[in-house]
């Protein structure tokens, strides 16, 4: 729930290439309007990357939506991913360990970054909350 304290930024983007080229100009907004510091704005941007890149690599059908929310609270950063991909639950995937160079560190990554890591499916789609500790 927001608080006075709290800023509250969202959008719907194409689960395709073209959504992934508006996320970064977005993130850039988000940042500058939240004032983040340059490693809370490293976490969030890789996190929101990582997340979006992987649903349209391997969840989206053509045509679906990614709707993201970010909410920048005094202590934590709170970014909701809702996609209407294939049912994913990163939080019951297991860790993976790969060599240096290769694919497949967006969870590894998004265990690093983000202090936790809920899935919930809802009809039709995947709801991903993660926190950050700004």
């Amino acid at each position: 729930m927001a608080t006075d304290d709290d800023r509250v930024l969202c959008c719907r983007l194409p689960a395709s290439e073209r959504g992934l080229a508006q996320l970064g100009p977005w993130v850039d907004a988000v940042c500058a309007k939240s004032n983040l510091d340059p490693q809370m704005e490293y976490a969030l941007r890789l996190c929101l990357e990582e997340v979006v890149a992987n649903v349209v690599m391997h969840g989206a059908a053509p045509g679906t939506t990614i709707a993201l929310s970010v909410q920048v609270g005094c202590e934590l950063i709170t970014v909701r991913i809702d996609d209407e991909g294939a049912p994913f639950d990163p939080t019951a995937a297991p860790p993976v360990r790969m060599p240096q160079g290769e694919g497949g560190r967006g969870l590894t990554l998004l265990r690093r970054y983000a202090r936790t890591i809920t899935y919930r499916r809802e009809p039709g789609w995947n709801r991903l909350t993660l926190t950050l500790a700004r």
